[in-house]
């Protein structure tokens, strides 16, 4: 997700796409007309945004945003928060409930920083702060009258213990206990820092006025400093890179500053101007890294955005080689707050011709959830269409436009939950469309969750049902599925919405009996990823195989948010944070392409 906050607008522009060249921007209510300085995604569900006059935003799902001020300016009049940032946090639980994970992974614990060399905390997602004023002097060149003087601009937190806040007069500050104690860093410069940005828990830069650039190879113990030959005041500074078989492959680094100015490293030592889009102030940049859509050969690539003064906006879907202007509002973008993705994939799935062909799981034991994605082609067609039928003994587990099951018992469309009654009897006839089911390109994918009322064992079938005689089956339904998840256990209502985001499932490894990603690309044998259960088939009639495979491009209905099928443990997310002068901006780009999982690995 990624969403973009304009100077002196009450709105966000929240960008919701399943590639970046479809991108639509949607203006959401963020309930001040003050000034917004920085925006931060931690996860697929909850961010933050920061601005003048203890302004301090936050939201659950990207939609509603609630205040969650300081109360500190009172004390301090005046008080801007120039940075944000939430690292999502995994800690162990006590006697985990039979069927989840053994953590739980939130985003309570974070830091503010800005005017007065202020650095505030909460571990209560907002509802109390307090300030960290513990700083230790001994090195740096600062003292506690001449710190109140000074403005930090950003906050780069590696985990809910470790960050380092970068700010005026070259004040670089790191702490290693939550905040307890913040140690003053010699970052080798007197130049006003506007941006602190690191890869990992050792590598990290800070940028700045007069084309400062610092780095450091050890934490923070020893900062140097970088010719950037140019003048201009950097505002942003980006770091990624890209491991395949755990050996990195590319480091790619990217400075923004005033005039439109780009800098590029390709070692993270050599700078070299590149062109961007614009000749305005440029004060944030933000990559996600996805593949092109080719198949079997991918292509590893970036997509990222440019955001500057007066709505200047560059995009780039090539790695940043060429950028392109957006346009989307003559207010400055601040910052760009995007989450990232762990372990990408390749996108693909089945289509069905609702002629003869037809999804056949193999028998199995214990199914009490089925996870898929879809995409109805046919919706309108008048006689009765069995999406799912998993029929044995008295347990009547089938889904239709016609009725539903009563095996039955929970049913959720794109995350949210959906009453059984509105899916029974005449409310899901032909002529009322599949609800909320999406049809075509024009309107993409829809995640389906059904749960069962109790376990079960069958053979299900998808995109049609089961019938004795000759071929054995009938009223088919044409479409695309995608993604198809079996597993033992009802799942809750956050684990459910993760997985139709597209993150991960969300539970432990011996909750899911199967998952079938439906990506081999040819053939009708579809192979169990986490190789627990037998082979899906993919038929034609009484024929296995003939079921056209495709990629997740724009003419098929574009990409699906990735799910991913190996369990983190527990997961250490990287997420964009940001540092600008008066406004933030995000978006998220969720539905793009990259390499299989067992290939690639997202590296800080």
């Amino acid at each position: 997700m990624v969403h973009l906050i304009f100077q002196g607008l009450s709105t966000f522009l929240l960008f919701l796409s399943v590639i970046a060249q479809e991108a639509s921007w949607t203006e959401i209510a963020s309930g001040t007309s003050l000034n917004l300085n920085d925006v931060y995604n931690g996860n697929l569900l909850e961010s933050w945004a920061v601005g003048d006059r203890d302004t301090v935003l936050y939201t659950a799902e990207g939609a509603v945003w609630s205040a969650r001020s300081t109360g500190f300016a009172s004390d301090y009049v005046g008080l801007d928060w120039r940075g944000v940032s939430f690292p999502e946090t995994c800690v162990d639980v006590v006697n985990p409930l039979p069927g989840r994970w053994p953590f739980v992974c939130t985003q309570t614990a974070g830091w503010v920083v800005g005017d007065y060399g202020k650095i505030a905390r909460t571990e209560d997602t907002g509802i109390s702060w307090r300030l960290q004023d513990n700083f230790d002097f001994s090195r740096g060149g600062f003292s506690s009258s001449s710190i109140f003087e000074t403005t930090i601009h950003s906050i780069f937190g590696l985990d809910s213990n470790t960050a380092w806040a970068a700010g005026n007069d070259g004040l670089i500050a790191s702490t290693a206990d939550a905040g307890a104690t913040w140690n003053i860093q010699n970052s080798r410069t007197s130049s006003n820092l506007h941006s602190i940005w690191f890869k990992n828990e050792t590598l990290g830069y800070a940028v700045g006025a007069g084309g400062t650039i610092v780095k450091t190879e050890n934490g923070g113990a020893q900062w140097t400093t970088q010719d950037s030959n140019v003048t201009s005041t950097f505002w942003s500074v980006k770091v990624y890179s890209y491991a395949v078989n755990d050996t990195i492959e590319s480091l790619r680094a990217h400075v923004v500053g005033t005039s439109g100015s780009l800098l590029v490293s390709a070692d993270g030592a050599t700078w070299t101007p590149h062109p961007s889009c614009t000749s305005n102030d440029l004060y944030d940049i933000s990559f996600t890294q996805v593949t092109t859509p080719t198949y079997p050969n991918l292509d590893t690539v970036y997509h990222g955005w440019i955001g500057g003064a007066g709505g200047a906006m560059c995009q780039t879907e090539d790695s940043g080689e060429t950028w392109i202007p957006l346009s989307l509002s003559s207010n400055d973008v601040n910052a760009i707050g995007q989450y990232q993705y762990l372990n990408p994939r390749v996108a693909g799935h089945l289509v069905f011709d609702g002629v003869d062909d037809y999804l056949l799981a193999p028998q199995i034991d214990g199914i009490r959830s089925i996870s898929l994605w879809l995409w109805v082609a046919d919706k309108n067609k008048a006689e009765v269409q069995y999406l799912v039928d998993a029929r044995i003994g008295g347990i009547e587990n089938y889904f239709s436009s016609g009725t539903t099951g009563a095996g039955w018992e929970h049913l959720y469309i794109d995350g949210d939950r959906s009453s059984m009654d509105t899916w029974k009897g005449s409310a899901l006839t032909a002529d009322i469309s599949w609800g909320r089911l999406k049809e075509g390109p024009s309107e993409g994918w829809c995640h389906l969750h059904i749960e069962s009322i109790e376990p079960f064992t069958d053979n299900v079938n998808f995109m049609t049902r089961y019938t004795s005689g000759s071929g054995g089956q009938r009223d088919l339904m044409a479409g695309r599925i995608a993604e198809v998840y079996f597993w033992n256990q009802q799942l809750d209502q956050r684990e459910v919405s993760i997985i139709s985001v597209g993150f991960d499932q969300r539970a432990p490894d011996d909750m899911i009996l199967a998952i079938y990603m439906l990506e081999e690309g040819s053939g009708g044998t579809l192979l169990d990823n986490i190789n627990r259960q037998d082979s899906m088939q993919a038929m034609s009639g009484d024929t296995i195989g003939g079921v056209e495979w495709a990629l997740d491009v724009p003419e098929n209905g574009g990409w699906k948010p990735q799910n991913i099928f190996e369990p983190p443990s527990p997961p250490h997310l990287p997420s964009t944070v940001s540092a600008a002068s008066t406004t933030v901006s995000s978006t998220s780009d969720s539905t793009t392409t990259a390499l299989p999982a067992a290939e690639l690995q997202r590296v800080r």
